[in-house]
């Protein structure tokens, strides 16, 4: 049981440091100025501003599927949502910027709605692994996003420069999808922390605080959406 324990965090530990290219998603924004001649850079910044947005909403919703079944959904969900941002994003450099844009802006929406399983799935199966220690356990997940910071960042140029932009964001998706389908894998045997029992306290929902807390949040992101692309 020790050893298992010990694979469960190799395996979430090294989803992390694969799947965190995406932290140093902006180093990609100077290529695709250059490829599509922009100035500047705020429509291509947008990308992360829709991402985060829907990823709000969509983290509450991951969270409570992975409290009733489990890391592997949460899981699965994210490696669809990166396969097929990935495809978007291939087929952008077919068109010019006036349609590729809305192309990466959809991108960005789709990553929102699934790359949060990766934090919402990984970080507390981890920290279930050590329930008297939760802090050394959070600790070790921080130190995955820090290294993968420090690994990615002199990476992705160099993939860059091997292929293009394009390709190399395909590539780091396509190892991201691998990692999440064996993470997934893995973490299957795990059972859900929650089971649903006889009666209505049994039910588990999102608190109506939280959702009202969202509310204004939306009007933030959707306020700060507007304003980027009234700059842009």
């Amino acid at each position: 049981m020790y050893r298992r324990i010990w694979i469960y965090v190799a395996a979430g530990l090294a989803t992390i440091l694969v799947s965190g290219w995406r932290m140093n998603l902006s180093i990609f924004f100077p290529y695709l100025m250059n490829y599509y001649e922009i100035d500047s850079v705020t429509s291509i910044a947008l990308f992360a501003t829709i991402s985060s947005g829907i990823a709000v909403f969509s983290s509450s919703f991951l969270g409570v599927l992975y409290d009733r079944r489990g890391s592997s959904i949460p899981l699965f969900i994210g490696a669809s949502t990166q396969f097929f941002s990935a495809l978007i994003i291939w087929f952008m450099r077919y068109h010019p910027w006036s349609v590729a844009m809305w192309l990466w802006y959809v991108s960005g929406a789709i990553v929102g709605l699934g790359f949060p399983a990766l934090m919402v799935s990984i970080n507390p199966t981890i920290i279930r692994m050590f329930p008297t220690r939760p802090g050394i356990a959070l600790a070790m997940v921080q130190s995955s996003n820090y290294l993968a910071l420090t690994l990615w960042s002199p990476i992705i140029p160099r993939m860059v420069s091997l292929t293009d932009v394009f390709t190399a964001t395909v590539l780091l998706s396509i190892a991201t999808v691998a990692m999440m389908l064996l993470c997934a894998k893995i973490y299957s045997s795990l059972s859900p922390i929650y089971r649903p029992q006889q009666g209505r306290q049994s039910r588990l929902v999102i608190p109506k605080l939280f959702i009202l807390i969202l509310i204004p949040i939306f009007f933030i992101v959707i306020s700060s959406t507007l304003l980027l692309q009234f700059i842009a």
